[in-house]
């Protein structure tokens, strides 16, 4: 196995310190959110589903 030189180790830490500063966060949510209730409209699982979708509304 061969060694592994110098240059392409200095490329790599050059790389791996300079990702960081590339990378830009995108705002969230970029598309609207959907949120899937697998139960029956009317239920239970269905207002509590309501409740929460209302509190995250107004949080985003």
């Amino acid at each position: 196995m061969q060694p592994f030189p110098r240059r392409q180790a200095a490329f790599f830490g050059l790389g791996t310190l300079a990702a960081p500063y590339l990378a830009q966060a995108q705002s969230y949510p970029t598309r609207p959110v959907r949120i899937v209730i697998p139960y029956a409209a009317g239920g239970g699982a269905d207002a509590v589903g309501r409740l929460f979708y209302a509190r995250l509304t107004s949080q985003l």
